[in-house]
């Protein structure tokens, strides 16, 4: 699809299918592509569905990636995969956990491709949760996300919890980052719709806290470490034995790998299991993903999105992404669009569940 830019004018008449590419590839050649990046500098996935500013968790220095670190890897290579490689730059647009930079975009009066977003789940989880302000989700169009995240709840080696199942008969603690970050969401979720007995002790910066917390006994668990980063920037904690992993919120291929209850899997009532569903949903809404208008014409989406996976499959982004230890396992915009469509049509019963897991936001 990727045609050169200077033929369209030649072969335009071909058809209306090649008569719209080229316009498409025209028009992004002349461009320059920006991304709005939802977040302030330092903010990491599992500080994506809360609401601090560049006051607060923002600052934080945290071991774990971060948005505008995605940002700059994006900055540096997407432009080589677009026509007429146009220059690519970045705007921190933190605030409402994302939703201002969904609003932002969406509101522009032209949607030609040329401005783009780096979103959370919150434009996806607040319309469930009522925390959205009338955003509609329907407004995005996905172009696709760096990673799929696999997250885990484990349990400290030393703590007398060793399964999910202990978890229900004892009260443990489970360390947390903001209310409303996965690592908040996900014991709610558990003791609300699997009978866990999680005392959530929020406040922790960065899972680079968390994990001094557990190896000090301060913590017992943590809830929503994508398991992929905790091999990657943590390995000791698997292989020396020193944590035990209690559930995890991971797609059905990754489930039979990691032999222990899938949360999706353990509410018994059909609506719980809806809720239960959706809040594992912020595992591809929350791993560095794109979007672009609903508006945008769909021959420039099919550019973004192509342009966008040939980027993180390429040789020089993988090296670069290797050199500061960011996971890349790609998700189309296809994909996504799929997911934020099948979250989107939970049952009244079920959002009623997810407000009140997410009440006191």
């Amino acid at each position: 699809m990727r045609l050169a830019v200077g033929l369209c004018a030649v072969f335009v008449g071909a058809s209306p299918f090649f008569a719209q590419e080229c316009f498409a590839q025209e028009i992004i050649a002349g461009k320059t592509i920006t991304i709005l990046v939802g977040f302030a500098a330092g903010q990491s996935p599992d500080m994506a569905a809360n609401n601090e500013g560049a006051d607060s968790a923002g600052q934080r220095l945290t071991s774990e990636p971060t948005y505008d670190q995605a940002a700059r890897l994006y900055a540096a290579h997407l432009g080589r995969f677009l026509p007429g490689k146009p220059n690519v730059e970045f705007k921190l647009v933190p605030g409402a956990a994302s939703l201002v930079a969904a609003r932002q975009m969406t509101a522009r009066p032209a949607s030609d491709g040329a401005v783009i977003a780096m979103l959370g789940p919150a434009p996806i989880m607040g319309t469930l949760t009522g925390n959205a302000g009338g955003f509609d989700p329907g407004a995005l169009a996905w172009i696709g996300a760096r990673q799929r995240d696999d997250d885990v709840c484990l349990a400290r080696a030393g703590a007398s919890v060793r399964s999910l199942d202990d978890a229900t008969q004892r009260e443990t603690f489970a360390a947390a980052l903001a209310p409303g970050s996965k690592s908040w969401t996900y014991p709610r979720a558990l003791n609300a719709l699997a009978g866990t007995k999680f005392k959530i002790i929020s406040g922790y910066s960065s899972a680079f806290e968390v994990t001094r917390a557990l190896e000090t006994g301060e913590t017992d668990a943590w809830c929503g470490w994508s398991i992929g980063a905790l091999r990657l920037r943590h390995p000791d904690l698997l292989r020396e034995g020193k944590v035990n992993l209690l559930a995890q919120f991971s797609r059905a291929e990754a489930s039979a790998r990691m032999q222990v209850p899938n949360a999706e899997d353990l509410p018994v009532q059909p609506a719980a299991r809806e809720a239960m569903s959706a809040i594992a949903s912020q595992t591809r809404f929350a791993a560095f993903a794109l979007a672009a208008p609903a508006t945008t014409e769909p021959a420039r989406l099919r550019l973004l999105r192509t342009a966008f996976l040939e980027m993180l499959r390429s040789p020089e982004f993988l090296a670069d992404a290797a050199r500061v230890g960011a996971e890349v396992d790609p998700v189309s915009g296809e994909e996504m669009q799929s997911e934020a469509a099948r979250v989107l049509s939970a049952s009244p019963t079920a959002r009623g569940i997810l407000r009140g897991i997410f009440r006191g936001l």
